[in-house]
């Protein structure tokens, strides 16, 4: 199981959920948990199917548009 499949997952921690970050609302509100992260929780209760690939779209759309800006720092300075 993934934590993006679990209902107790949020992204609502903006400043890390972009990098594909969440909360889990079971543990402490500074342990953030990898949505892809695969393991064994106790406290996992899957979430609406409607969820998961909700979350792993707008996680995707945040790291293409990190993707991006980072290649256009590679640009500067060459020619």
């Amino acid at each position: 199981m993934r934590c993006v499949d679990c209902k107790n997952f949020s992204l609502q921690a903006l400043d890390m959920s972009k990098y594909g970050f969440g909360l889990c609302a079971k543990k402490p509100d500074w342990q953030y948990q990898s949505y892809q992260y695969v393991h064994g929780c106790q406290m996992f209760a899957p979430a609406p199917p409607d969820a998961p690939p909700k979350r792993i779209s707008w996680i995707n759309k945040q790291l293409s548009k990190m993707k991006k800006d980072t290649n256009k720092w590679k640009m500067v300075g060459k020619g």
